[in-house]
């Protein structure tokens, strides 16, 4: 979710400045002009004293520097910034089609968690900025398809994301670097790389496709099969914590492997600062930290720290 939103402020930015180098677009006008464009990254790079390093990397000039931008600048640009600089120097309804995205955005990544009220307004957010998106900047208009990228229509898979998995900010990693992190092992031949991942990846997914189709819908015939008892239904551990009473299918972190920790110094103040914002006045003086390896899907998948065979290191991706 982090990565799409990143992408589509990315293109966003490549539109109303009207730089189209990496998508090949001539006929399409400038949204912004170039001296807005070159007042903005200005004002950005003079405000970068102001930004702490905790809250932000250092902030650079996006008119110079936007091909350079990771998710994290985007995510930061589309949250703090944008709203502001872009005021009075694009057209209002273009504009106001941004704001749609803001305001989504604003919800989904404040620390409290969200109500099903409130999944219903960020999702009519993310309706109502595709519509926008489509009606002013596609405009109907034969050469001007290649701009309508197809990130776009992955937003409307951003609501159903986040009641499978809870708030935004309780799950860090892009989906995508995690597929991306497993297909080099897939590639048994130098020669001929890309067709040997092809390969590789269509005879992975087919295998799990019969797996859990047989697992699920004809378990006696799979078990007769391949010698295997009935998988037994995976009870919630004891020491699980239900992220939301309200949620349905419900979500679980699995228990810590390690005993709590003291938090000190800003890890501190940080917890302090959330349970402000929660309304939560009785805060104790000592306050201790888990750390959960694993967290228990709706579908029933587990996500947590994983370990390559092949590989020396491995990614720790457990959740605090």
């Amino acid at each position: 979710m982090h990565l799409v939103l990143a992408n589509v402020t990315k293109g966003l930015w490549e539109l109303f400045s009207g730089d189209f180098g990496v998508m090949g677009i001539k006929p399409v006008p400038y949204i912004m002009s170039k001296g807005a464009g070159t007042t903005i990254g200005r004002e950005i790079a003079n405000g970068r004293a102001t930004v702490p390093l905790t809250q932000a990397r250092a902030l650079r000039d996006i008119q110079l520097h936007w091909k350079s931008y990771m998710a994290s600048d985007w995510l930061f640009f589309l949250l703090s910034v944008g709203e502001v600089i872009l005021c009075s120097r694009i057209p209002d309804e273009i504009f106001m089609t941004f704001l749609h995205l803001c305001q989504a955005a604003r919800l989904m990544f404040r620390p409290s968690g969200l109500s099903e009220e409130e999944l219903r307004t960020v999702e009519r957010h993310l309706k109502n900025f595709c519509r926008d998106f489509y009606k002013y900047i596609n405009a109907e208009r034969p050469e001007r398809v290649r701009v309508c990228l197809p990130v776009v229509a992955a937003l409307f898979d951003v609501v159903p994301n986040m009641r499978a998995c809870c708030p935004a900010w309780s799950y860090w990693q892009f989906p995508i670097e995690r597929l991306i992190g497993t297909l080099p092992d897939l590639i048994r031949s130098n020669s001929e790389p890309y067709a040997a991942l092809t390969n590789a990846i269509a005879h992975k997914y087919n295998k799990e496709l019969i797996t859990r189709y047989a697992q699920t819908y004809a378990q006696q015939k799979w078990a007769v099969a391949t010698g295997k008892p009935v998988a037994a239904v995976l009870e919630v551990p004891t020491g699980a914590y239900k992220l939301s009473e309200a949620s349905y299918p419900p979500v679980y972190l699995l228990p810590p492997r390690h005993d709590p920790a003291h938090l000190t110094g800003l890890e501190l103040e940080s917890m302090r600062e959330v349970l402000s914002l929660e309304g939560i006045e009785a805060v104790p003086n000592q306050a201790l930290a888990k750390k959960y390896f694993g967290l228990k899907l709706a579908r029933g998948q587990v996500a947590g720290t994983t370990k390559q065979a092949s590989r020396l290191d491995y990614r720790r991706n457990h959740l605090v």
